[in-house]
């Protein structure tokens, strides 16, 4: 009877921590009219891959681009993304009455402060939502 609760106990620890995401793997993206673009690929195998452009108004050929890559984690509308010694949380929401003409009902990833600063109070769209309009 021990074996067989050691065995359970052993198997529930080494499930993924993905196991209860209610977050898409999808590619998602910033939207807006500003100088600059996020755009997050939540891999398979809890990859992910950040592209971060910034440039001056009129000057997006002259561009600077940040990219990050690191592993993310999700617990129900909880996300974590994590590269070296840095982690930013996000909140999986949904959109709402909105000026952007998007359907009220989207789910979307709200940011909050954290390491990546240019991550942080962002708002990401799925890119399919986008796709669409």
């Amino acid at each position: 009877m021990k074996i067989k609760i050691i065995f359970v106990l052993i198997t529930l620890v080494s499930m993924p921590a993905c196991s209860n995401c209610l977050i898409e793997r999808d590619v998602y993206v910033s939207y807006g009219g500003s100088e600059y673009s996020t755009k997050l690929e939540l891999l398979p195998k809890s990859a992910f891959n950040l592209e971060y452009e910034i440039w001056n108004p009129g000057r997006k050929d002259e561009s600077e681009k940040v990219i990050t890559q690191g592993e993310w984690s999700c617990s129900g509308k909880k996300i974590e993304l994590k590269a070296g010694n840095k982690t930013h949380h996000s909140t999986l929401t949904t959109i709402g009455k909105n000026p952007l003409g998007i359907k009220d009902d989207i789910k979307v990833l709200h940011f909050e402060e954290g390491d990546f600063k240019y991550l942080s109070r962002e708002i990401l769209y799925p890119i399919s939502v986008l796709d669409d309009k």
